[in-house]
């Protein structure tokens, strides 16, 4: 992640350039007979867009047989973001944001497709003055930058399989980039339940088009846990419930191709079609995972904002039997209720509060980052406080709503916005809901495009607990 003064530096003295783009998959150098001038090439390639960024106009998987899998305007390469610096006299230093990971090893687009949270990768990249050509010293990245239409084609190898990413990239301006809505309306319902408490994990899977929720409904005295899969295509249905007694923190991450539903003392890992638990973590019950926050990439999973260690980042890789603290944030020691996501390698920590109960907290305004690969951390003080806090990433764009805590009787001062990793500006979302809210809620919220969907429940149960509601909203 690129420093936010740098960014709006850039922004103020960029202006912005017209280019053209070209589709040409089978040109792979530059055949110009002119030498190109070095430093024009480096100015181009590091200045042309805002402070250096390009991004993916075409993309193709070419594997091993030749066949190809075409994954222009998908969501895995939508996200992806090429940072361009000048280095030495003669080379350019890479910075590759993948955003959803490429399955590279695909066999076809669905597969191609996934819900991976995939680390950002650096590359040393040597150039050659006379054609435009690039590459890194393995070979593993190779390109060539067009000076007439420019445009870049870019090729990344997998080194495990020899399958390669065969993209076109152009410049990112400050109007390509994900912008803030300012209002959230028309929700329409797609489907309730009941629960005996209000604590659901919500998760939209792209490369299934599939909506995820999970919660403990502890009905009759027994612990009964489900996991709720609706399909966004078909408006399909399907339950897995299991009877598992342990606390009711429930977060959802997609790790492995697979659903993990993480909270407590125990891990499920089930399959996409909800068909079985395919495995069970055990967690040393001395330190469960309560009230957490959660954040996941590669293959681990970041919790912080614990009950009683709230002021803890940790790390619990797929099949550890204990969460690995590697920082704490400043006070207050008990924050809970937060929430969070990773922006190219850095964990953004926003709201929560210090009590279980609703004494009056306004809620945390202060957002903690922690660079993963640093270790280096900040604060940004935002212009609210968040209680009850879920968030949901959109490219650039991380969606934040605050809510009334746990055990509160009143849906007031529920704020929604969206904080920009970029320039670091925030913004306020209107809520145009206030039906969906009449007595209600507002519990959960995930982000997909120019969609929002969010959760509901009820301030007062009847005899079979709460009913909660599940909607989709329009964000313009």
């Amino acid at each position: 992640m690129k420093n936010t003064l740098i960014y709006i530096t850039s922004f103020l003295i960029s202006t912005l350039t017209f280019y053209s783009c070209t589709n040409d998959d089978d040109a792979t150098v530059n055949n110009n007979e002119d030498i190109l001038d070095q430093t024009t090439i480096l100015d181009a390639i590091t200045t042309n867009s805002s402070d250096g960024i390009w991004g993916i106009q075409q993309g193709t998987l070419l594997k091993q047989d030749n066949s190809e899998i075409e994954l222009t305007g998908y969501y895995s390469v939508e996200d992806d973001l090429f940072t361009f610096t000048q280095g030495t006299s003669e080379s350019l230093n890479l910075r590759w944001k993948k955003g959803f990971d490429i399955n590279m090893q695909a066999q076809n687009l669905q597969e191609a497709l996934t819900d991976r949270n995939a680390s950002s990768e650096t590359f040393v990249l040597s150039l050659n003055q006379e054609n435009g050509d690039f590459s890194s010293t393995d070979n593993r990245v190779v390109g060539n930058y067009d000076e007439g239409s420019d445009t870049i084609l870019i090729t990344i190898t997998d080194p495990e399989s020899d399958t390669s990413l065969r993209l076109n990239i152009t410049p990112k301006n400050t109007a390509d980039f994900a912008q803030i809505p300012t209002t959230m309306s028309n929700a329409q319902e797609l489907f309730s339940f009941h629960t005996q408490v209000r604590l659901n994990a919500l998760e939209i899977a792209q490369s299934q088009n599939n909506l995820y929720l999970a919660n403990s409904t502890k009905i009759q005295d027994f612990d009964e846990q489900s996991v709720f899969k609706y399909d966004l295509s078909t408006n399909e249905l399907t339950t897995l419930s299991f009877i598992e007694p342990d606390f009711t923190t429930k977060n959802i991450e997609f790790i492995d191709g697979q659903l993990f539903n993480i909270g407590g003392t125990k891990f499920q890992a089930i399959d996409y079609e909800l068909t079985t638990i395919n495995t069970t973590f055990n967690i040393d019950p001395s330190n469960p995972l309560i009230l957490i926050g959660a954040a996941s990439l590669d293959d681990a999973v970041y919790t912080f904002g614990d009950l009683d260690r709230g002021n803890e980042i940790n790390i619990w890789n797929i099949g550890d039997q204990n969460a690995e603290l590697i920082a704490t944030t400043p006070e207050p020691i008990d924050r809970i209720y937060s929430d969070g996501e990773i922006v190219d390698q850095v964990l953004y920590i926003f709201g929560g509060y210090n009590s279980p109960v609703n004494d009056g907290s306004t809620g945390s305004n202060i957002v903690y980052t922690y660079n993963i690969d640093t270790g280096v951390q900040n604060q940004i003080q935002l212009p609210v406080g968040f209680q009850q806090t879920a968030t949901s990433t959109v490219e650039n764009l991380i969606y934040v709503m605050g809510a009334e805590p746990f055990g509160s009787n009143h849906s007031e001062n529920t704020f929604f916005g969206a904080y920009n990793t970029l320039d670091g500006t925030f913004q306020e979302i209107t809520l145009n809901i206030a039906d969906q809210l009449e007595d209600r809620i507002l519990d959960q919220i995930q982000v997909v495009g120019d969609k929002a969907y969010f959760v509901t429940t009820e301030i007062s149960g009847g005899d079979n607990g709460l009913l909660n509601k599940v909607f989709v909203a329009d964000l313009n």
